[in-house]
């Protein structure tokens, strides 16, 4: 809690197999130099019920911060930005996992990427609003074999192209019983929102303008809908 952390040979911080743990209130790689955070901002890896909260997390090698084979996990109102690869990850995760009111800017890779991390809620995040164009290398959110993610309220811009079908607002790829709604998205590499593979996927009430491709893509789903979006300026 408080620490002031730059200069590491690997991790900003790490927390290992802990009940209840709280990361809260750091300040990671905010030297401004380039990749002084050798790994990971932060890693929480199977942990239980751990809260990573408030902190300010920059200039990583890899993901600003990394949740892997935990149980329970809420990542909420960081700022992360300028990262190697993602800027929040969770993979491998189970249990009540929340990644909620982050500021994210500048990443090599997605913005969050939730990964075989079944009943995620992804809810009001900012996503490539204050780096300018092109800052998110990859999908805003990308959502992988993840059944029963809620995917809410987040705000998405400035997303880039770096392979084929990625660089959407949000991306829904191999994941059943999935919502996506209420989320803007604004000058994005390839769709607004993107579905690839999936039952049940739900996509509602969507804001979507400049996107570079299609406003909302369903491409070999069963049981899934596009209702009530606004699609603006694509194409």
């Amino acid at each position: 809690d408080g620490n002031s952390i730059d200069g590491t040979g690997l991790d900003g911080v790490r927390a290992g197999a802990n009940n209840k743990s709280t990361i809260k209130n750091n300040k990671i790689g905010q030297s401004g130099v380039a990749g002084n955070i050798q790994g990971n901002g932060i890693i929480v890896d199977a942990g239980r019920n751990t809260t990573v909260d408030n902190n300010k997390v920059g200039n990583t090698v890899l993901d600003g911060i990394h949740v892997v084979a935990t149980n329970g996990a809420k990542v909420m109102n960081n700022d992360v930005a300028i990262t190697g690869g993602e800027g929040i990850e969770f993979l491998n995760a189970v249990g009540t996992l929340e990644i909620s009111a982050n500021n994210i800017d500048d990443t090599e890779s997605h913005g969050i990427l939730v990964g075989n991390s079944a009943n995620t809620q992804v809810l009001s995040n900012l996503i490539g609003l204050d780096g300018g164009a092109l800052n998110i290398n990859g999908d805003g959110i990308q959502i992988l074999q993840s059944n029963g993610v809620q995917v809410k309220k987040n705000k998405i811009a400035n997303t880039t192209q770096t392979a084929p079908n990625i660089g959407s607002g949000v991306h829904s790829i191999s994941s059943n019983n999935v919502v996506i709604e209420d989320n803007k998205t604004d000058n994005t590499g390839w769709d607004g929102v993107r579905v690839n593979f999936g039952d049940n996927v739900l996509v509602k009430i969507n804001d979507i303008d400049n996107a570079f491709r299609t406003g909302v893509y369903l491409g070999q789903t069963t049981n899934s809908s596009a209702i009530g979006n606004d699609i603006d300026k694509v194409g």
